[in-house]
């Protein structure tokens, strides 16, 4: 089994504005052959915040990860704890089923592989991964 995120299976209002479903990732997902995730779903404790945008101000994922930079949504509000606690349920997801293989979209801060947004919530984009491929590919590091 792999993981996939929720977005590439199933349309979410909250996804990030370049996620699309993926019909051959559907078929899987609907033969239960893929578990769908959201990042943000593990993070946030209200709904209402799935709708915001988030963004990393002034650096990488990685900065992040290593307490260096912070994450806000577009209204000033610090998600970072949040975010950390939502990384951490996520790891103990994939390792409580022995999950090693995760689909994530190419664009967003939370599972962009190769864009995340710019840091100025203007719907920017720049060659950066977003946070859970970063943790994903350090998981060696001791971020958690």
């Amino acid at each position: 089994m792999k993981i996939v995120a929720k977005c590439l299976v199933k349309k979410m209002s909250y996804a990030c504005d370049k996620c699309s479903i993926n019909d051959a990732l559907r078929k899987d997902f609907e033969n239960h052959l893929l578990l769908p995730i959201c990042l943000k779903e593990y993070s946030f404790p209200r709904e209402d915040l799935l709708l915001m945008k988030g963004e990393i101000l002034g650096s990488t994922s990685i900065s992040f990860l290593m307490g260096k930079s912070k994450l806000f949504l577009e209204t000033g509000l610090d998600i970072g704890e949040m975010v950390m606690n939502g990384l951490k349920k996520v790891n103990e997801l994939m390792h409580s089923m022995d999950i090693y293989d995760i689909i994530l979209p190419e664009y967003g801060v939370f599972c962009g592989t190769k864009y995340s947004e710019d840091g100025t919530f203007s719907g920017g984009f720049l060659k950066k991964e977003g946070i859970l491929p970063a943790y994903i590919k350090n998981k060696n590091k001791e971020f958690l």
